[in-house]
C-alpha cells in the first residue's frame, strides 16, 4: 500500500486551530469517528494517516499536512469516552504553557470482552484510572519508568512538537516514551485531566497479546540502547549475568505465575495466580533480548566498517576475549546454579527421580550454549527477513559453528 496519508478536513473546521492525527493501516476508524462528531468542541480538522508504518512516521506525517496549532493524536482502536474529552484536552494545555503534552485516562469500554478485561487487570499500562483532580503524570529522566500518558490519545502544541523534532521514525515501538522522555527533558510537563477519558480494548486473543508484547520487548531493547542515560534496561544483556538471566529464565515459570514485579505507576509487587501477566512478561523479555541483538550486531558491523584497517585484528581479538569471558563466566554460573540444584533436589527426591534431573541439567547446558552463540537470535533474524524455514535454519547453524 503507498505510503501517502489520506486527508479529511472537517466542515466544522473554517479557521482550524486542532488538528486531529490518526494513524491506522487500512483506515478503518468507524467507531472512533463516531465519538469524535459527538464532542462539543468541533473546530478541527481530520487527518488519518493510513499504510504507513512505523506509527511514529505516520504521525510525524500526519503533522506535516496539519494546520492546526494544537495537534491531537489518537490511534484508530481507540474512542473517546464522552462528549466533552476534545474540549478538556484543548483547554487544559491552553491554560498552561508549562505544560507540554495532556491526555486522558484509559479504561476498556463496557462491551470489553472477559479476555480484555482480564489482560487490563494483569498487564500494566494498558489502562489508568480515571482521576478526580487534575494529574501530573512526568516520565522519569533517570530511571525505569513511564508517564500515564501515552499516544493512544494525546494533545500537544505544535510548536512544541516541531521544536521537539517530533517522533523518532526508525523506532519500531516506543516511540511516545521516547519523544516524551525529550519533551520532559525540556522541563515540560505531562497532565491528566480529571473525568477524562478514552476507550482502549487490549488484543482480542491471545496470540496477538503474546505477538504485540513480543513486538514491545524488541522496541524497547531499541530504545533502551538509544539514550542509555534513561537506565530503561530490561535486562542488562551487555553483563554475562544478564545473559545468565535469560537463560534461567524459564526455570521461573512457576514463582512468576504467582509472584509479578510492576514498575508502572510506582514500583512494586503483586502476589497471586495472574498467568497473563507471566506470559507477557516471557515474550516481552525474549522480544527485548532479540532486540538487543540485532541492535547489538549493527552497532558492532558500523564500528567494524568505520576501524582503520589496522585496528581490525585488534578489535577482533578483543571482541573474541570479551565473548569467551562472557561466556566462561555464563557456563561457570550455570555449572555452580546446577550444582546447588541437584544438593537441594537430592534432599527433596526419591532416587528414581535423578533420572529426570540430570534430563533437566543437560536441556539447561544446551540452553546456555546455544543463547551465547546466538543461534536463536539469528534464527528468529532470518525468519524476520522472510526467508524460508530451511535457509533461516542453515543461518542459524552457521551462527552456531562460527561462535563456539
Amino acid at each position: 500500500m503507498p505510503e501517502i496519508p489520506t486527508i479529511t478536513v472537517s466542515p466544522h473546521a473554517r479557521a482550524t486551530r486542532v488538528s486531529l492525527v490518526i494513524p491506522s493501516w487500512n483506515g478503518q476508524i468507524d467507531r472512533l469517528r463516531a465519538s469524535i462528531e459527538m464532542q462539543t468542541f468541533q473546530d478541527y480538522e481530520l487527518i488519518v494517516v493510513t499504510g504507513v508504518s512505523p506509527a511514529g512516521r505516520a504521525r510525524d506525517l500526519g503533522v506535516q499536512h496539519a494546520r492546526g496549532e494544537i495537534i491531537v493524536f489518537i490511534d484508530d482502536d481507540a474512542a473517546l469516552g464522552h462528549e466533552q474529552v476534545l474540549e478538556t484536552l484543548i483547554t487544559t494545555i491552553e491554560g498552561d504553557e508549562t505544560i507540554g503534552v495532556v491526555g486522558p485516562s484509559k479504561v476498556v469500554s463496557p462491551d470489553a470482552t472477559w479476555l480484555q478485561q482480564r489482560i487490563a487487570h494483569e498487564v500494566p499500562r494498558w489502562v489508568f484510572p480515571v482521576v478526580e483532580t487534575d494529574t501530573e503524570s512526568n516520565p522519569p529522566l533517570d530511571h525505569y519508568g513511564f508517564s500515564g500518558i501515552t499516544t493512544t490519545c494525546c494533545a500537544i502544541r505544535r510548536s512544541v512538537f516541531e521544536a521537539a523534532g517530533g517522533f523518532d521514525a526508525t523506532l519500531a515501538t516506543g516511540e511516545d516514551p521516547e519523544f516524551f522522555y525529550r519533551l520532559s527533558r525540556r522541563g515540560y510537563r505531562f497532565v491528566i485531566p480529571r473525568e477524562c477519558w478514552v476507550y482502549h480494548n487490549p488484543p482480542g486473543n491471545l496470540g496477538d497479546l503474546l505477538r504485540k508484547s513480543f513486538r514491545y520487548g524488541t522496541g524497547h531493547a531499541q530504545e533502551a540502547m538509544k539514550n542509555p542515560e534513561r537506565h530503561m534496561d530490561i535486562v542488562p544483556l551487555g553483563r554475562w549475568y544478564g545473559k545468565l538471566l535469560v537463560v534461567l529464565a524459564p526455570l521461573l515459570f512457576l514463582p512468576l505465575m504467582f509472584v509479578h514485579v510492576y514498575f508502572d505507576p510506582a514500583r512494586h509487587v503483586r502476589f497471586g495466580f495472574l498467568p497473563l501477566k507471566m506470559l507477557t512478561s516471557y515474550a516481552t523479555l525474549y522480544g527485548y533480548t532479540l532486540g538487543w541483538y540485532q541492535h547489538y550486531k549493527a552497532h558492532i558491523t558500523v564500528l567494524s566498517m568505520n576501524a582503520e584497517p589496522s585496528s581490525h585484528a585488534e578489535t577482533s581479538t578483543i571482541s573474541a576475549s570479551r565473548s569467551s569471558t562472557a561466556s566462561g563466566f555464563t557456563f561457570l554460573g550455570v555449572a555452580i546454579l546446577n550444582n546447588i540444584y541437584a544438593i537441594v533436589m537430592a534432599q527433596l527426591l526419591p532416587i528414581h527421580a535423578f533420572g529426570i534431573l540430570g534430563l533437566a541439567q543437560s536441556w539447561l547446558l544446551i540452553a546456555a550454549t546455544l543463547l551465547n552463540s546466538g543461534f536463536p537470535w539469528e534464527l528468529a533474524r532470518a525468519l524476520a527477513q522472510g526467508a524460508s524455514l530451511r535457509d533461516a535454519y542453515r543461518s542459524a547453524k552457521g551462527a552456531l559453528a562460527g561462535n563456539l
